[in-house]
């Protein structure tokens, strides 16, 4: 089965690549602004960090060497936004060829059925299903194409900046951050395991009762979020801790810092911390829940 599925996975790719060939300038075009909105993206706050230092403290700012910055801050964002809304340009034209080009097909092959088929389906709804699947591949694609190059470049990118800051700091959040996350999901996905075990019985009884297999997914998988938040809760903390512990000890005014703090948390970073361990959370906690649908509700019930 899982052959099977690869396989048409395969020709299904092939065959969307088949269709978006004659668009290449265009696709070429789209990720060279990708790449374009991506790195001067990245690139906006190192200037704005360059800004912040020749502000030394109230009364003492270097208008002189800020203003040249502030510039090119100015003519960074119009290029930043002109890359962005060519890129949606080609992205559009792409979407809307490739959708054309596959209704005109399907319509093709409509008009040769046989006449036996067009007997036993309704014209009606033979349209109906290929206007909807074909607008759902446009959706997909659209996304996939404004979503997926800026999102794989913008990881990519800043790796690079990374690495161009202090290799030995990249190499260790490389190395670290997946085992964590590895760790993380494990811890959660064993939870939800012995979640399952212990309420299979109950499992059963909601089958039985008519409650359907997306309410029981659902059910399991915000459970699992919930666990996830939990852990970001508890990591927040922690650090918040370990904050005041740093500031405590040493003094930022001693490192010639114009405020007192060496250690601050902004508010967004602990929301998307949060965020993010949701998400972990709901990942971990797909198979479980998959497996929860999957029990029979008679063998559930019965069970000790």
């Amino acid at each position: 089965m899982s052959k099977n599925s690869t396989s048409i996975q395969k020709t299904t790719l092939k065959k969307v690549l088949k269709v978006i060939k004659p668009y290449s300038f265009l696709v070429i075009c789209s990720l060279v602004m990708a790449a374009a909105t991506v790195a001067l993206t990245l690139y906006f706050p190192l200037l704005t960090g360059d800004a912040i230092d020749y502000i030394l403290e109230p009364g003492k700012v270097d208008f002189n060497a800020i203003i040249p910055i502030l510039k090119k801050l100015a003519v960074i964002a119009i290029i930043t936004a002109v890359c962005q809304w060519i890129m949606n340009v080609c992205n559009n034209h792409i979407t809307y060829n490739v959708t054309k080009d596959i209704r005109d097909e399907a319509f093709k092959k409509i008009e040769i059925l046989p006449l036996r088929y067009i007997d036993d389906h309704s014209y009606g709804d033979i349209v109906s299903r290929v206007i909807a699947d074909v607008d759902q591949f446009a959706d997909g694609l659209l996304m996939g194409f404004t979503q997926l190059f800026t999102g794989v470049l913008t990881i990519f990118g800043t790796l690079i900046f990374m690495f161009r800051e202090n290799i030995t700091i990249t190499l260790v959040v490389l190395l670290v951050t997946p085992v964590s996350l590895f760790v993380a999901a494990i811890g959660i996905a064993n939870t939800m395991m012995m979640s399952i075990y212990e309420r299979t019985k109950e499992i059963g009884v909601m089958k039985v009762i008519g409650c359907s297999l997306g309410n029981i997914r659902q059910m399991f998988l915000l459970e699992a979020a919930f666990i996830g938040l939990g852990g970001g809760v508890i990591g927040n903390v922690l650090s918040f801790l370990m904050s005041a512990a740093i500031n405590a000890l040493v003094k930022g005014k001693e490192m010639g810092m114009t405020t007192g703090q060496i250690s601050y948390i902004p508010l967004w970073l602990v929301l998307v911390s949060l965020g993010f361990a949701m998400l972990v959370g709901t990942a971990a906690g797909y198979f479980p829940a998959r497996r929860a649908m999957k029990l029979s509700p008679l063998a559930a019930i019965r069970n000790e």
